[in-house]
């Protein structure tokens, strides 16, 4: 089976092939710049760009579910893994920064992997213990469930005083399951998979037991009456853009405090959508399979303003506003998207 690893750096690609002898054939390629890639490579960077995509050059492992669009490699080449680090725990502001290029992987049916701390030391001037936003995982157990393709986060441990261990404990679980999913011929059903998924379903539950506030919404979403919304920010409802979004009968409002001088940003709030919209609304695979409407509120924000700093341009992140929300809500004006 000949292997072909993407990565953005030659590091990240060493590291990547030391994890198991199942790799340290596999070929090093460079991740180049948006239309300078395989079709394969293409597809799953169109949100985002992710540290490491795996490539099976005879096509080995099992078709993509058929819930979502494949990525077509236009050759030999099928995607069989997505790797994201992060030294950084998932918490604050971290939490949404790397999420539209994990939903993007498994949105084309390839098992996607989050290796990061869930509790390590943040350092400088105020240094102290950080943990992980338990939502983060109850959002990956939702994608996984909705696009029956594997989005799991693995631990990147540290020791009692939050410092990340740097020698072989440090990568040991996520060793071991690379190993058995390659070995099962890239089976994402495979039983090492499946062991993973209830350890990080079991981290969710144990991480909500112990700060219960990450069982339900944060202070920043609101889940109200659709008609309720549409009369807070002057949406006619009889208009055909407000009937749609009415035809759904609840709707969450996420509020993003952005200022005009700040506004041209995707980080991380691109991101917190995916995550607020798989645990809150989503029940399908598109965007528009939603049980709830998901409205982006920008009470500081003018519409021409927003639009002028983040055009919908598919050769810009910025575009990645408008890949999940039902609309967008401006201080002076409004934008439905589905």
């Amino acid at each position: 089976m000949s292997l072909l690893a993407f990565c953005d750096d030659f590091n990240e690609y060493e590291w990547f092939i030391s994890l198991t002898p199942e790799l340290r054939d596999a070929q090093f390629r460079r991740i180049g710049p948006r239309g300078q890639n395989p079709l394969a490579v293409e597809s799953l960077i169109a949100y985002d760009r992710p540290d490491v995509i795996l490539l099976s050059q005879d096509g080995g492992g099992l078709e993509p579910p058929g819930n979502g669009p494949t990525a077509d490699s236009g050759g030999p080449e099928r995607p069989v893994l997505v790797l994201e680090k992060t030294r950084e725990v998932p918490t604050g502001h971290n939490v949404g920064q790397r999420m539209a290029r994990l939903v993007r992987s498994v949105e084309h049916g390839v098992p996607a992997i989050y290796f990061c701390p869930f509790r390590a030391r943040k350092h400088g001037k105020h240094t102290g213990i950080c943990n992980l936003n338990a939502r983060l995982l109850g959002a990956f157990e939702e994608i996984w469930r909705i696009h029956n393709t594997p989005l799991v986060a693995i631990n990147w441990p540290a020791d009692e005083y939050g410092e990340l261990y740097s020698d072989h404990r440090m990568d040991s679980e996520l060793s071991s399951l690379l190993e058995a999913y390659i070995r099962s011929g890239f089976d994402p059903g495979c039983d090492a998979m499946s062991r993973t998924r209830s350890v990080q379903h079991n981290a969710f539950i144990q991480r909500c037991e112990i700060r219960p506030s990450y069982s339900s919404a944060p202070p920043s979403i609101t889940i109200q009456q659709t008609l309720r919304a549409l009369k807070q920010f002057n949406i006619d409802i009889g208009s055909h853009a407000g009937q749609a979004l009415n035809r759904v009968a609840e709707s969450v409002i996420y509020k993003i405090e952005m200022t005009e001088a700040h506004c041209r940003r995707e980080d991380p709030y691109t991101g917190m959508q995916f995550i607020y919209d798989y645990l809150y609304c989503r029940y399908g695979p598109k965007p528009e399979d939603k049980c709830r409407n998901l409205l982006l509120h920008f009470p500081k924000v003018s519409k021409s303003t927003f639009m002028r700093q983040n055009p919908n341009d598919l050769s810009r992140k910025s575009s990645n506003w408008y890949l999940t929300a039902s609309a967008l809500i401006f201080s002076d004006g409004w934008l439905h998207l589905r």
